[in-house]
Parts: structure tokens; sequence; C-alpha cells
């Protein structure tokens, strides 16, 4: 008896950092079961982690790749950019990505490959599908304030998060058959922020002990503390706007499967990848018998 011919199917991966890193799981899942992808769409850590797996990289690979940008300190004074366009340089990022994608371009990928920016002059979504990889990258992943915006095409660029965090839309193109999204949410981020805007705001030990340090222990503690602040505040403000854009986008164009998952780890907590990529494999398994009808079902 001759095997099912499987359906056309599309994938869409969403950012969240290093919450992101459960797409390694789900494509683990998928890559051991024989599932082919047809066409692959990313946002910010989704664009990373699906351009790698575009290029034919396999997932344990590709997680190999992500932890490097969880092995930069990127509020290190030396890493600072202020009273420029951004809080963090883009020099750490731009060597992270050439280590990973080198002169790599979209030709290169197996697997048809979108990365997704907004251009922040036009506020619109732009679909980057030509030239090298790196720049989509970097572009869909600027997070406004955080990194510095891209120039790229005479468009200013940054995270793509901003309008469409799950960037469904823009697998039409490949007509897929079957399409699954990966809607990453997260409540930890909110406690993360509680927590701190608790201890600045209402500790007053907190503050004495600063103050009792020396002059430069004083300064840089106050400093070091205010930056990571002000970057939990940004990035906190980031995902509340971006939820709702988020949600509009998919109901707009909504997949055949949905996950959402909900994975308790910091926007920067790389070190605990290995949770959050079980995370990924644990619900992909449950999804699978679903997905697997929807690609060999009967029509």
């Amino acid at each position: 008896m001759l095997a099912k011919k499987q359906k056309k199917f599309g994938l869409a991966l969403g950012g969240g950092g290093a919450r992101g890193l459960v797409h390694i799981g789900i494509l683990d899942i998928l890559h051991k079961e024989g599932i082919k992808i047809d066409c692959i769409s990313g946002t910010s850590m989704g664009a990373i982690l699906g351009a790698n797996y575009a290029l034919g990289i396999k997932p344990m690979e590709i997680k190999r790749s992500a932890m490097q940008f969880g092995e930069k300190k990127l509020l290190k004074l030396r890493n600072l950019n202020i009273f420029n366009e951004s809080l963090i340089k883009s020099t750490q990022i731009e060597k992270t990505l050439d280590k990973v994608f080198e002169e790599k371009t979209f030709a290169h990928c197996k697997i048809p490959f979108r990365a997704i920016a907004v251009d922040i002059e036009a506020g619109k979504t732009v679909v980057l599908k030509k030239g090298l990889l790196k720049t989509a990258i970097r572009a869909s992943s600027a997070i406004p304030f955080i990194f510095p915006p891209v120039f790229h095409e005479k468009k200013v660029l940054v995270d793509g998060g901003i309008l469409d965090n799950v960037p469904l839309s823009s697998l039409k193109e490949f007509s897929p058959e079957v399409t699954m999204g990966v809607a990453i949410n997260n409540f930890s981020s909110r406690q993360n922020i509680s927590g701190k805007i608790f201890k600045h705001y209402f500790i007053p030990k907190y503050h004495s002990f600063l103050e009792k340090t020396t002059l430069i222990g004083r300064t840089y503690g106050k400093m070091r503390d205010n930056i990571n602040l002000m970057a939990d505040i940004v990035l906190r403000s980031f995902e509340i706007a971006t939820k709702k854009a988020t949600e509009i986008e998919i109901k707009k164009n909504p997949p055949d499967i949905l996950l959402k998952p909900n994975v308790e780890i910091g926007l920067l907590e790389f070190n605990k990848s290995e949770e959050a990529i079980e995370y990924g494999r644990e619900l992909m398994t449950k999804n699978l018998p679903r997905l697997k009808n929807l690609l060999f079902g009967n029509p």
C-alpha cells in the first residue's frame, strides 16, 4: 500500500526572545516525524530559527546558533549606546549574525523563507525575501529603543512584531494547503517587571544599601539597575502593544493549527534553553495527531 502524499505545509514562527527557543523543540519533533515543511515565515526570534531550518540545519544544531545570542552580555556598559538611536549598540548582534549566517542569502535556503520587519516611516509591514539573511534577520529583530533600526532598500526597518508577530499572511504566496502558527504567550514578564518596579520604588532598604557603597560602586550600581529596569519597561511595553496586533492578524489569517506555548521564561533567559526546547517538544507531540490528520487524512 502506497503512503499517502503529504499536503503542502506552511509554518509561521513568532517572536519571543529566549522563549522562542520552544520553536526548536517543535521543529525537532516535525523533523523526527519526517514532516516536510514547504515554506517558513518568521518574526524576530522566529526569523532567526526559521532561517536556520530553511537553510537545512537540523534543530539541535540550530540550538547552538541560538545560544550564541544568549552568551552576549548585552547590557554591559561597553555595549550601551545611550544618547544615540538605541539603548544597545548593534555591534555584538552583528558579530553573532555574521558568525551564524556568514554571507548566505535567501537564495541559499532549501525551504522558501520570509522574514518580517516594519517600515518605521510608512508604518507598514515589510516582507523580506531577498538579499543577505543576516540583514533581514537583524531588521526583523530590531526592537525599538533596545536595538538600532536597520536601513535597508531605502527603508528604516524595526522589529516585525510591532504589526505581525506570527506572520501567517506571508505564507499565502506559496499557497500551502495546511498552515500552522506559533504564538508565544508569557506571564513571567509581567511578574518580572512587577518585582523590579516594587524593588525600585517601594523598598527603601534597597536604596539605603546602595547609598552605603563606595562612590564608584553606588554610581555603577544605580546605573546598572536603572538601565535594566529601563530595558524591562520597554520590553514589557512592547509585549503589551504587540499583543492586540498579533490577535488581529491571526483572526485575519487563521491557521489550521495555532500553538500558543505559555513559557515561564524571561525574554533574555537563554540559560533556560533546555526547559523551553522540551516544552516545545511536548506541545508539538500533543498536537501531532491533529497535524498528521490534516496533512495525510482524506480530503
